[in-house]
Formats: structure tokens, C-alpha cells, sequence
């Protein structure tokens, strides 16, 4: 599916959301990115649930757009999404919901993400790393080293590294050092999470 005419599904809107649900299986991994942006982009929610089986995706890619455009249609997908983080067979796909649900400012989704907090749901807390560091509960910290030794990533460690929290940063310098990451050199970026803020 060329450029083009994913600018044209996008104009043509909701009756191309169906044409676009089926797209996102498609062998060519190019399609499934390029169909995940243009449901985003019509932000329709019938196709919430397909977009969460694409954040299991092999391509990160895909994986990473279809995120996008579930964050895009916004409250709309926080039921399924908040199905999707608990009762998901594929753990790529509960962390990433989970992601999701931290992106998405309403009360439904903070309710649940505290939920989760408090059960230690370690895989939530993975997810949504990001929404922890800027709630800045004082105390939670350990329960956010966990996951982080858990299912951390090179990223999630970042968040940490450069989140402006002693105890947090000296847990992602720590696992960046016992992950192969000790001999370079990391500036906070632009989206980079602040204790707190």
C-alpha cells in the first residue's frame, strides 16, 4: 500500500476502516505500519481491537504504530485496552496496552494503573513505567526497580536513568551497566519523564 493511498483511505474515513482492520494481518509489514497510521488518523474505535492484537507484531515498527493510533482514538479504546493488560494470552501485548493506558489522560485509566500498582502487577508497571515516574508516588520506587529488573529494556532503564530520582536512577545505571550499555554515553531526551511532573 503506497503513500498515496493511504492518504486516500484516510479521506475516504470510516468506510475504509474495515478495508484497514484486515490490512493490519497482511504479509507486507510496510501495509500493516501504513494501515495502523491511517486508523489512526480516522480514529475510529471499532478498530481498537484490532489494533491491540498488531502490538504483537514482530515489527517493532508496527508494533509502535499501532500503538500510536490506539493512544490517538484515546478514551474511547480504555475498556479494551484495560481487557487487553489483564487477561491478554501474548505478554508483549498486556505490556503494551498497558503502555497505552498510560498515555491516555482520564480517570478510568489512572484508577487502573493505581490498581495495578497496588497489586504489583509488575508487567502494568513495566508497560507503563512512563505513567509511574511522572505520578512520582513516594515509596514506589521499589516496586518499580522490580519490574524494571524484570522486563526491563534499554528504554524503560533511560526513564529511569534520567528521571530526576536518585534511587531510580542508580537502578536503570545499574541495568544498563549489567546489560551491555556500561561504556556509553546517554543525554536525556525531549520526552524523557520527570519524577512528579
Amino acid at each position: 500500500m503506497t503513500d498515496d493511498a493511504v492518504g486516500i483511505l484516510v479521506r475516504i474515513g470510516k468506510p475504509a476502516v474495515r478495508h484497514l482492520m484486515e490490512a493490519l494481518s497482511d504479509e507486507n509489514k510496510k501495509v500493516r505500519e501504513n494501515s495502523a497510521w491511517a486508523l489512526g488518523q480516522i480514529k475510529d474505535s471499532q478498530a481498537v481491537e484490532s489494533l491491540i492484537e498488531t502490538l504483537g507484531d514482530e515489527v517493532e515498527e508496527v508494533c509502535d504504530r499501532a500503538s500510536w493510533a490506539i493512544a490517538s482514538i484515546g478514551e474511547p479504546a480504555v475498556e479494551q485496552l484495560i481487557d487487553a493488560a489483564t487477561e491478554h494470552k501474548d505478554s508483549i501485548v498486556r505490556i503494551n496496552s498497558a503502555s497505552i493506558i498510560g498515555q491516555i489522560n482520564n480517570s478510568a485509566a489512572d484508577k487502573f494503573l493505581t490498581g495495578q500498582l497496588n497489586d504489583k502487577n509488575l508487567e502494568a508497571i513495566d508497560g507503563a513505567n512512563f505513567f509511574f515516574i511522572q505520578k512520582g508516588l513516594q515509596g514506589t520506587e521499589d516496586i518499580l526497580i522490580q519490574a524494571l529488573d524484570k522486563y526491563g529494556n534499554k528504554s524503560m532503564a533511560l526513564n529511569y536513568l534520567f528521571c530526576v530520582n536518585n534511587k531510580l536512577e542508580e537502578a536503570g545505571d545499574l541495568w544498563l551497566d549489567n546489560n551491555g550499555w556500561e561504556n556509553f554515553i546517554f543525554m536525556p531526551g525531549s520526552n524523557t519523564p520527570i519524577w512528579g511532573q
